[in-house]
């Protein structure tokens, strides 16, 4: 007689019921319609009653053989065994009644599962009956339930998902960039460079030569205006000639604006043939209420920002001057009627202009953009806004930073006692996580175009498009993810990017999917208005 290939034993007990009725269902899948099974146990008729029950559920049971079998009965037990390829034992206690069944499948070569949880049973089953069963190639596999297929397949899950991150393969290279062997075998050693030292007015040189020298793409987190515009003054041409694509500032600075940017010059498309003449964005901050008073790890920026940000007001007056001696013309010659004072209104809050270099970096990236494709450039203003005591918090300090950090002592005190000079929203431990994930940054855009016969920028544009960017943890996560994403754009997208230079990132990646990239890893982008 050919063996079943599944036979239930206590089918008729509460949970062999549930077992019972999964398979028959199971059995209708085109898959499993060739599996033959049946069900055991010690009432005949109370496996007829069973199968009744299944039939007025219009399912079919002509096929399900019935074997009567009470354990306790060696013969019936045996025959019950050996009449199939797989026992399934819904019997229970299983301290009580697992042991003899155990034994009976391996003395009939017949592969056993069960729904044990009770680990004093199991372990015994392991320790009589491990060896006797791994001879005769007889399957024993308790604990096939709720305890523990779930957190076996989650285990088989993880591990699989574990290996797409491939750790193994990960490459460790000692490489301290003042010696430039040590660097210039790092960089060598990449196809794109991720540079996340710091500050970068003193480090990011050295890096950048080095990976043009090698050939290498190179993306940073710099938020340092004078050593970014450096770095394009000293490389740009190099880089360019070397097919090496350099792009600074893909961290909060300054990929959230730059995708922003192109999320709305691709959604102004629909509504005109045209792209915007001015875009102003709003960046907004939105920080937990506890981090007002910055207590403990409530402070909200990590000291190693501050320092870059002491560069920046050290190598400004600089940056200003070469700024002018590169670009004499303004990119677009701002009609009166859109100048903001320091201080204006917007939506019912008060907005002053937004301290990071977004709106430069932008700038760069529409002369490049202008130059090289002869598209009509956009002027890009940026502006953010405080709780209004902040005002009176920061803007006064930083002025005075600003004047005092010419001199090199004042510059190393900054440095050395950030807690002081910031009232303790900057120290070397950081923001707790639950103050990054906490803080949340929105940055509304809202583009405008005119007719060209304009002569009063004060009415109505023809066109106007508002788009909102938004997402969480704008200093650590966000900057994090901008910095990869963007490394990764390039490495795939590489085809639809300039072939070299040191490029800002709207120009970089103005014709990649960088803005689809970013929305799968929670920085969301709407249409606001139209």
């Amino acid at each position: 007689m050919e063996k079943l290939d599944l036979l239930v034993l206590g089918a008729t007990g509460f949970t062999g019921n549930s077992t019972v009725k999964f398979l028959t269902e199971l059995s209708e899948e085109p898959e499993y319609q060739n599996v033959t099974w049946g069900i055991a146990g010690r009432s005949e008729k109370k496996l007829q009653i069973l199968l009744k029950e299944l039939s007025e559920l219009k399912i079919k049971t002509s096929s399900v053989v019935i074997i009567k079998c009470d354990i306790n009965n060696e013969t019936e037990l045996r025959n019950a065994t050996g009449r199939t390829k797989i026992l399934i034992n819904c019997t229970g206690p299983l301290s009580i009644l697992g042991e003899s069944v155990i034994k009976s499948c391996i003395e009939t070569r017949t592969h056993y599962v069960d729904i044990s949880a009770e680990l004093p049973q199991i372990f015994n089953a392991f320790c009589n009956n491990h060896n006797a069963a791994e001879e005769a190639n007889v399957l024993i596999v308790p604990s096939c339930g709720l305890a523990s297929i779930p957190s076996a397949a989650g285990l088989m899950f993880l591990q699989n998902q574990f290996k797409e991150i491939r750790t193994s393969s990960i490459v460790v290279i000692k490489c301290d960039i003042n010696n430039q062997t040590e660097l210039r075998n790092a960089t060598g050693r990449t196809k794109i460079l991720i540079n996340c030292t710091g500050p970068h007015s003193i480090l990011g040189e050295a890096v950048i030569k080095s990976c043009i020298e090698t050939r290498t793409h190179y993306v940073d987190i710099s938020a340092e205006i004078p050593q970014i515009f450096n770095a394009f003054r000293n490389n740009h041409n190099a880089a360019e000639e070397g097919n090496v694509l350099i792009v600074p500032s893909c961290g909060l600075a300054s990929i959230p604006s730059a995708a922003g940017l192109m999320f709305l010059q691709n959604q102004f498309k629909v509504i005109s043939t045209d792209i915007p003449d001015v875009v102003d964005c709003y960046f907004r901050f939105d920080i937990p209420r506890r981090s007002y008073a910055p207590i403990g790890q409530h402070c909200l920026v990590h000291s190693g920002t501050w320092e870059s940000l002491v560069c920046v007001l050290q190598d400004l007056p600089k940056y200003l001057n070469l700024k002018k001696e590169t670009f004499p013309e303004p990119l677009v010659h701002e009609p009166i009627e859109l100048k903001r004072s320091f201080f204006h209104r917007h939506s019912g809050e008060v907005w002053f202009p937004y301290p990071g270099p977004d709106e430069d970096l932008i700038e760069m990236s529409q002369r490049y953009v202008s130059d090289k494709y002869e598209q009509k450039p956009i002027r890009f203003r940026s502006f953010c806004t405080v709780p209004k005591f902040y005002h009176f918090l920061i803007i006064p300090p930083m002025y005075m930073y600003y004047y005092l950090s010419r001199f090199e002592w004042f510059r190393k005190m900054l440095c050395k006692h950030p807690k002081v000079f910031t009232a303790g929203y900057m120290t070397r431990q950081g923001p707790s996580e639950v103050s990054r994930m906490n803080t949340k940054y929105t940055l509304t855009m809202t583009g405008k175009s005119w007719d060209s016969n304009v002569k009063n920028y004060e009415h109505d544009p023809k066109k106007s498009l508002t788009v909102k960017v938004s997402g969480t943890d704008p200093g650590y996560y966000t900057t994090a993810m901008c910095l990869i994403i963007s490394a990764m754009t390039i490495l795939r997208e590489s085809d639809k990017m300039p072939k070299g230079g040191v490029l800002m990132p709207a120009a970089a990646f103005q014709n990649t999917n960088l803005v689809e990239n970013l929305m799968k890893h929670k920085m969301e982008f709407e249409v606001v208005t139209k």
